[in-house]
């Protein structure tokens, strides 16, 4: 659903993001005004791979999926976009189709860009197109460790890892315990590459051992040090 810009600029502004925060106050406010801002139900699909349009879109409320899907129709989750981030930039910046789906996970309230809006934005202010690049980096950096991940950990390691990077806190030295919003185990499975089985044996075995306990959707690592050496090779 379209929303009311007056409305929803009283409520969020592109300011928060990363990428956009740099940008001189006039030349932010010019751009809100040009953003199309929607709204989202659950389980909404809002990017079909192969899709040929290169709109940018910035997460304001709510959180997104990206995935894949494998020939035999199973569902591979590259990632999980919450407020804040944004989706869409590839297309934009290189103009082939959409190389993933987008689908929401929950409500989201999204800012929408067009591709050509969302270009010359970064070419003319030379920190907005470093804060982009460092995205980039950190997305590049994050599917080699999940293919190294992939190809050389056990499925402990692997969950493990996991769960030390959903506390938010770096995994060697972090001090946060608590995961407060636990995604399911078929989305884990997804994001480490196994099976859902798999995950719910690897988790019933750190509850056994006393090294996480979950609450509802509230997991708390009780043994961060266990886990850390369970986990990092």
């Amino acid at each position: 659903m379209r929303l009311d810009v007056r409305k929803v600029m009283s409520e969020y502004t592109l300011a928060t993001t990363l990428l956009f925060k740099d940008l001189p106050a006039d030349k932010l406010a010019l751009l809100e005004q040009e953003c199309i801002w929607r709204t989202y139900g659950a389980n909404e699909t809002i990017i079909k791979f192969g899709d040929e349009y290169t709109d940018v879109f910035v997460i304001f409320d709510g959180e997104t999926h990206v995935l894949n899907y494998s020939e035999n129709g199973k569902a591979i989750d590259y990632a999980t976009l919450k407020t804040g981030d944004l989706f869409g930039e590839m297309a934009a910046i290189d103009c082939l189709p959409r190389s993933a789906w987008v689908t929401t996970k929950s409500p989201a309230t999204i800012a929408v860009l067009s591709g050509e809006l969302f270009i010359s934005t970064i070419t003319e202010h030379p920190q907005s197109a470093l804060n982009l690049l460092r995205r980039l980096s950190s997305i590049v950096r994050k599917g080699n460790e999940q293919i190294s991940n992939v190809r050389l950990l056990s499925a402990e390691q692997r969950i493990g890892l996991e769960l030390l990077r959903l506390t938010g806190a770096e995994a060697l030295g972090g001090k946060s315990s608590m995961i407060e919003s636990l995604p399911n185990q078929t989305d884990i499975a997804n994001v480490v590459g196994l099976t859902r089985e798999t995950v719910a044996r690897v988790m019933s075995k750190f509850s056994q051992e006393k090294i996480i306990e979950r609450k509802g959707r509230t997991l708390e690592i009780l043994d961060r040090r266990r886990l850390q050496e369970l986990a990092i090779p």
